[in-house]
């Protein structure tokens, strides 16, 4: 997954939402190509204790947040 890589009408997707705020994550578990499961990311942030999973359930790298976003971080968004 390129970073900023999908932007749909309004805005940037929510990988870059994270991005933005949080800032590059401390590591980025990447699962391409899994027997068992559609394609996924796992950013983690060392510092917050966070972790954020992202999945592409097209097929066709449009990444999408698949755990909650909770959290002072995230507060501004609801």
């Amino acid at each position: 997954m390129q970073t900023f890589h999908t932007i749909w009408k309004g805005g940037v997707q929510t990988v870059g939402m994270i991005y933005i705020t949080l800032g590059p994550p401390n590591n980025i578990d990447r699962h391409p190509f899994e027997y068992d499961s559609k394609p996924y990311e796992v950013w983690e942030y060392y510092d917050l204790n966070e972790q954020y999973v992202f999945m592409d359930e097209s097929g066709f790298g449009d990444y999408r947040l698949i755990t909650p976003l909770t959290g002072d971080a995230m507060r501004y968004r609801y």
